[in-house]
């Protein structure tokens, strides 16, 4: 059952002062002169307060157009990832935390923090109930409007009620924070759960992806199938369409499976490991194996498109026309948005452009649209575009129907679920005549 706050509880958690602030180091901050050699341009910039002298952010994710950061000590803030503007700031804990991706729904926000899960009204940060885990997660939070997943380290999938269904006629239903249903693999479950209208969708270390449907919001979810792979599903998995799954995994394969039936699209060898999420861009799908390995693959055909290999670790955005990446150690490399092939290596922007991201370690995945967000650790935020291009890029268009909803006639095949193709490349109309050229024509032939 769910601990509801107590007025005590309440005040120990209300907005928190600016009680230190760390002045950002001349590393940290991107100069214009120098993103604009790549094309670039600063959107917003934003220093967030990180409490005491040893405090630090440790955790940043996008979530619906909210950049949340998180610290060590158990501070959270909300951030409009469009503007920059902090929307508040709420202190969970006081002991030493690991931060995992938040989430929400139209209204509400979860976080964990050690083993409490943790749901915050949206709007204002204010504590609406908390539940204590039975284990430490494993995974962020992942939720919908009436139900809030998170994944374990005992490799349990454990869910609650959002809502309050107490006084539901004719059958009164669960109470808001209360537990709604659970799943146990037989491995560490290590990202967060796929969570559709009609079906909740989640793999494990165990070397399965596991699929159930739960169309009763009260009843526990029944599995469809348990799809086994040769290796331990460490990435997160990601939805591609309408009812496809792309699966990231340790046996050296990119998956691609029905989410209704668990059947294969496609399967691609990847060389190395994948444990870092794919992109989804349209109906493209663009990965990064551990070994630096570079693809994108049509997502329709399951064929590679662009094949490369880089000094990077992990994708970070994505815009029509470029693909940013970062290395291991947190310099950027850009690659072009069809053929992957680098058009500025790590080389490139730091010794020729100038630009040292370093001290913005805080790495930050956007899937939702073609910003690049870079976090320090001291609480210094930029959000950077390609010169000119005012207005977001989506990677999904919002014109698309949800991920696994049903349409009312029924698919027609499955083939027909995948919408319609990726938008070509385009150029940007906004950008100033006079900006550089983009980074393939930028520095020339090696001297």
């Amino acid at each position: 059952m769910p601990r509801l706050m107590l007025t005590l509880g309440l005040i120990a958690t209300a907005a928190l002062p600016v009680t230190a602030q760390v002045a950002p180091g001349r590393d940290s901050i991107p100069t214009r002169t120098a993103l604009a050699r790549l094309g670039l341009e600063r959107e917003w910039t934003t220093t967030l307060p990180v409490g005491n002298v040893d405090e630090r952010i440790n955790h940043a994710n996008l979530h619906d157009n909210t950049l949340f950061a998180q610290t060590n000590r158990g501070l959270v803030h909300a951030i409009d990832a469009a503007t920059g503007r902090r929307l508040w700031s709420r202190r969970l804990s006081e002991g030493p935390t690991l931060g995992f991706d938040i989430s929400t729904n139209s209204d509400q926000v979860f976080v964990t923090l050690q083993d409490t899960l943790y749901c915050l009204e949206r709007g204002s940060g204010h504590i609406l109930w908390t539940v204590r885990l039975e284990a430490m997660p494993s995974t962020g939070t992942v939720a919908d409007e009436e139900v809030v997943a998170v994944g374990l380290r005992t490799g349990k999938i454990v869910a609650y009620t959002t809502r309050d269904h107490s006084r539901d006629n004719p059958v009164p239903g669960r109470s808001p924070g209360s537990f709604a249903w659970a799943w146990q693999t037989q491995g560490i479950v290590d990202a967060a759960p796929i969570i559709s209208p009609e079906v909740v969708v989640f793999g494990s270390e165990d070397n399965r992806v596991y699929a159930a449907t739960r169309r009763d919001k009260n009843e526990r979810p029944t599995l469809l199938y348990r799809y086994v792979t040769q290796g331990p599903v460490i990435g997160h998995l990601t939805p591609l369409g309408r009812r496809t799954v792309v699966v990231p995994c340790a046996d050296y394969n990119l998956y691609a499976i029905d989410l209704y039936t668990g059947a294969n699209r496609w399967i691609i060898p990847t060389s190395a490991p994948i444990s870092t999420q794919p992109l989804v861009i349209g109906t493209d799908v663009v990965a990064i194996n551990d070994d630096g390995r570079l693809l994108i693959i049509d997502g329709r055909e399951g064929t590679i498109r662009g094949d490369s290999q880089t000094n990077s670790r992990l994708i970070r955005a994505a815009s029509p026309t470029r693909i940013y990446l970062t290395t291991s150690n947190h310099d950027l490399e850009i690659a072009d948005r069809q053929t992957g092939q680098i058009v500025a290596s790590a080389r490139d922007t730091v010794q020729r452009a100038g630009l040292t991201i370093r001290q913005l370690s805080i790495p930050v995945v956007n899937t939702e649209h073609d910003r690049l967000f870079l976090v320090s650790p001291d609480g210094i935020l930029y959000a950077i575009r390609e010169i000119g291009r005012i207005e977001p890029s989506p990677l999904r268009d919002p014109n698309w129907p949800a991920f696994g909803t049903v349409p009312p006639e029924g698919f027609r095949s499955d083939a027909d679920e995948l919408l319609s193709p990726s938008p070509d490349p385009e150029p940007n109309p906004d950008a100033p005549a006079n900006v550089p050229p983009p980074p393939d024509d930028l520095f020339g032939e090696e001297p």
